[in-house]
């Protein structure tokens, strides 16, 4: 996972202009290889696939179990909601950690009109209070874990370069699922009748914010 992270460093750092000498002729050998198989991906608008969106979609769709994610933009496209109601619908416990209003408040919005119909169908949405969430890392099944730089935003598909590591093992998982349950206890729970009761200004917000959503 060192040697692909490095290859795809220099492979950036060349397409940006980047002096061809900065990059090592050869990869220095790497430590012990771990027990865990990691895959590596790059995305980007010079890249024609989405890989990273399309293998998380497809984990969402195989899941049986749980699902645990944490990410701090969360303006999900119209794909992204439908799997995660599927799984909650199918009795796959969903958990979301997201954005506290000290986050981007038009991109919290955006996202926030999406609660509802998560919510209905079983989906559970903690939200962190009193400070910036800048993590980005979901888990699966209690084995599939991705951890990068990718929101789950249109930005992050489209326009961004972003770096993420898929990892397959339960240790893993399991580090991170602690850490999502570290977040959830400094965070409020999210329940359909309180999103219900969310204020005129909140339903305009949200209502407007659906326009942009696009660009975020």
């Amino acid at each position: 996972a060192a040697a692909a992270l490095e290859r795809l460093f220099f492979a950036t750092w060349l397409s940006q202009g980047g002096a061809e000498g900065a990059a090592p002729s050869s990869l220095p050998a790497g430590a012990r290889r771990g027990e865990e198989r990691v895959s590596v991906i790059g995305s980007g608008p010079d890249r024609d696939e989405a890989l990273y969106y399309r293998n998380f979609l497809e984990a969402i769709h195989a899941a049986r179990r749980s699902i645990d994610l944490s990410t701090g933009f969360f303006v999900p496209t119209r794909q992204e909601i439908q799997e995660l109601a599927r799984a909650a619908r199918r009795g796959v416990a969903v958990r979301l950690v997201l954005p506290s209003p000290v986050n981007d408040r038009e991109v919290r919005a955006a996202g926030r009109a999406d609660y509802g119909r998560l919510l209905q169908a079983g989906v559970r949405i903690w939200e962190v209070e009193g400070e910036v969430l800048h993590a980005k890392f979901a888990t699966i099944d209690g084995e599939w874990t991705a951890v990068g730089s990718s929101n789950m935003d249109r930005r992050s598909i489209v326009y961004n370069k972003e770096v993420d590591a898929i990892i397959f093992g339960q240790r893993t998982a399991a580090a991170a699922r602690s850490l999502i349950e570290k977040d959830m206890s400094r965070s409020r729970e999210v329940t359909l009748s309180q999103w219900r009761q969310r204020s005129f200004g909140e339903r305009a917000n949200e209502f407007f914010a659906t326009f942009w959503r696009f660009l975020m």
